[in-house]
């Protein structure tokens, strides 16, 4: 099955440095006919060329979750995190954890659970099987289907929820985030 995928340019031109869109276009990619669900190739042979890619795209990613092939990641190993990514791997996804504490990082990867609802003999056989992994670095958001966003929001003096911890994680996925990833604000 063929896929159409539009592509923009945009030209730099004209006093002032204002840009224009130049005209679309577009680019091909082969995606195979059996990732895409049958149920949806009615669907695609009716829609724009625009949306053709996205509708594909969630449809390879649809069955990717159904299968157990998709890479979760999940942001944020505390109280939330830490038995989310386990029960995704229990459930036979590969997870890969993401936190910016060295010390949290070290644990998982020991199979040391620090996290009461989770004891480490529970964590110790997915570790060792290569279904549970944690790391600092944002980059292995490049590898991940899904992204889980499990991190605090503390409130402030004002009972506002503090949302920095949300938006600088966003920030960080966002430098490494590629098209067909789901993110799920937990």
């Amino acid at each position: 099955m063929l896929i159409l995928r539009e592509l923009q340019s945009r030209d730099r031109e004209g006093a002032g440095g204002r840009g224009r869109t130049s005209r679309n276009r577009l680019s091909t990619q082969r995606v195979a006919s059996d990732t895409i669900p049958a149920t949806h190739h009615a669907k695609i042979g009716a829609m724009p060329e625009a949306e053709v890619l996205s509708t594909a795209t969630a449809a390879i990613l649809e069955e990717k979750i159904r299968s157990r092939r998709a890479r979760v990641g999940i942001v944020g190993l505390g109280y939330v995190g830490l038995p989310l990514a386990v029960e995704f791997a229990k459930a036979g996804f590969t997870v890969t954890g993401i936190d910016i504490s060295e010390e949290k990082v070290r644990r998982v990867n020991a199979g040391d659970s620090y996290v009461g609802d989770i004891p480490s003999s529970t964590l110790v056989p997915l570790v060792a099987s290569g279904k549970l992994r944690a790391t600092t670095d944002f980059s292995a958001v490049l590898e991940l289907d899904t992204i889980n966003i499990c991190v605090p929001t503390p409130l402030r003096k004002t009972k506002d929820p503090d949302m920095s911890f949300i938006v600088a994680s966003c920030e960080e996925i966002a430098r490494h985030f590629h098209a067909g990833t789901l993110v799920i604000l937990e």
